[in-house]
């Protein structure tokens, strides 16, 4: 980069500077941006085309091929209405075949078309299918709620808990400390007296023991 000397700010200098703006000004020369306006290229013709291939694109090909024939064939493909006079013998007609069946008291009649309904359940094959109780179990039918008892309140994270929350967890440690404690202290005392019943059924069995050898003695004494 090439750096200019800043010019001096002089009145020579801020007078030539007014003299050239106001020449400008009166000569209209600005050095203003030409605002440039887009040229469309798309002409009208591809514009319209475009457009109704569009519409082709939602129509089906049957469809398609019956406004070309209907446009070749001189018809109007583009009215849809419906023929009053084919509406008319329609009617003639089932007013004619319901003449004719109820003078054969509909015994030749076909039975009337209706919409079948069928029950499709939407259990898996292996719980329609199964024998025993080995394929599926009533555990898989229950609820979380069932299963695991649902925690009151909403979940919160440990920067997210104030004092009541923090008393509420320490009171619950305690009491989980408490009991643990007191299955601590019951087991030795569990312990002592099954201790104390082994001995005493060992006591009751040598002394039944000598008693039956001291009987015994006695009569081979006798």
């Amino acid at each position: 980069f090439f750096l200019f000397k800043a010019p001096e700010i002089t009145e020579i200098f801020t007078e030539k500077l007014e003299e050239l703006i106001k020449q400008r000004i009166k000569d209209k020369s600005f050095d203003d941006v030409v605002r440039k306006k887009r040229i469309e290229e798309r002409t009208e013709s591809y514009r319209n085309q475009a457009i109704e291939e569009r519409e082709m694109v939602k129509t089906s090909l049957a469809e398609v091929y019956e406004k070309e024939y209907q446009k070749t064939a001189g018809e109007q493909g583009e009215s849809n209405g419906v023929n009053d006079e084919h509406i008319a013998i329609e009617k003639r007609m089932r007013e004619l075949f319901r003449l004719i069946d109820a003078l054969s008291n509909f015994d030749y009649t076909p039975p009337e078309v209706r919409p079948e309904v069928r029950v499709v359940s939407n259990m898996p094959a292996l719980r329609v299918e199964e024998v025993g109780m080995s394929a599926s179990t009533d555990a898989q039918l229950l609820a979380p709620e069932e299963v695991k008892k649902h925690q009151k309140g909403s979940l919160k994270a440990d920067e997210e808990r104030d004092r009541t929350d923090v008393l509420r967890q320490r009171r619950k440690k305690k009491n989980r400390q408490r009991c643990s404690s007191k299955l601590f202290l019951l087991g030795p005392i569990c312990y002592y007296h099954n201790l104390n019943l082994i001995i005493y059924r060992f006591i009751a069995a040598c002394s039944e023991l000598w008693w039956n050898s001291s009987v015994r003695k006695k009569q081979w004494k006798v």
